[in-house]
């Protein structure tokens, strides 16, 4: 972890705290140390992990999401040390947002509006890596 600390130190960022954890890798919340409210997410391959190349694959798939202005934005991975950093963005997560909507009656509007942009979001997704495949 020391190594990564010190390449963090290099894009001027921190880790806070561990926020989740999964089979194959770790994440942690950063802060930039020069901006004062500014958060990223840290992914870091474990060593056992059995997905091969995860770092890249991931990197790859963010950058082409965020080419359609999807996703977080990819701020830097190191193939090497297999870590990728991306903006940190503040919310709930979906399945607790849908509960916290069904305690107090959930507004069928305001779901039907998130799902549209979800899909409109997938199908974009699709039509270029399906552009991309053309193009091999």
């Amino acid at each position: 972890m020391n190594t990564i600390s010190q390449e963090l130190k290099q894009f001027d960022l921190q880790i806070v705290k561990k926020i989740s954890k999964g089979y194959s890798s770790d994440i942690y919340l950063l802060k930039s140390t020069k901006q004062k409210n500014k958060k990223f997410a840290l992914k870091l391959e474990k060593s056992k992990s059995t997905r091969k190349n995860m770092v890249f694959k991931e990197s790859s798939s963010l950058e082409l999401a965020n080419s359609l202005k999807i996703g977080p934005k990819l701020f830097a991975f190191d193939e090497k040390n297999k870590f990728l950093v991306m903006e940190f963005i503040e919310g709930k997560r979906f399945c607790d947002w849908v509960l916290e909507q069904n305690k107090k009656k959930l507004n069928k509007k305001i779901l039907k509006n998130f799902l549209i942009s979800l899909f409109s979001q997938a199908k974009k997704l699709d039509k270029i890596e399906e552009e991309k495949q053309e193009d091999s």
